[in-house]
């Protein structure tokens, strides 16, 4: 199932068009699927699977401008994500704890985006300047995806 979720994710980004055309919008479907998979495979590693698969299929199907680097801006999410609930199980039990989690685990893939502009040698003024609407962005939409997943994990997953 953690396969499942992570070719989910990565087929988001392909199936699904929200035409909002702002930076990380995308994340409140995946993020919603990744909190799925984490919330519903306790034991760990699920939520890491997902994002590797993801990542894995993100490279092969819409490299980018990033290159190799785009695995890292699913699989970082991912693995954060099963890592901090894994680890702080408390977070699991209110949505608005794992809405936050999932807030931090998809905004890191900023770092990725940072890391890709260093690495393309754009000066790092104008870089994070750029970066600064769409870490906002990331938090708002990762939060409403967390939310979105805890909500459906809840009401369909948990109450079988």
């Amino acid at each position: 199932m953690a396969s499942f979720f992570g070719t989910m994710v990565a087929l988001s980004k392909l199936i699904v068009r929200i035409p909002l055309k702002i930076p990380g919008h995308t994340g409140i479907i995946w993020m919603a699927l990744l909190t799925m998979c984490v919330l519903t495979y306790k034991k760990g590693r699920a939520g890491t699977l997902a994002g590797l698969i993801a990542g894995m299929l993100a490279v092969i199907l819409f490299l980018g401008k990033d290159g190799f680097l785009t695995f890292f801006k699913y699989f970082i999410p991912a693995g954060s994500l099963d890592l901090i609930l894994s680890l702080f199980s408390v977070l699991r039990q209110k949505w608005y704890t794992t809405a936050l989690v999932s807030l931090v685990c998809f905004s890191l893939k900023i770092s990725i985006d940072i890391l890709s502009g260093i690495l393309l040698r754009i000066p790092l003024g104008p870089l994070l300047f750029g970066l600064k609407l769409s870490f906002f962005n990331h938090m708002i939409f990762g939060f409403t995806g967390g939310a979105i997943g805890y909500f459906i994990y809840n009401r369909f997953i948990v109450k079988r």
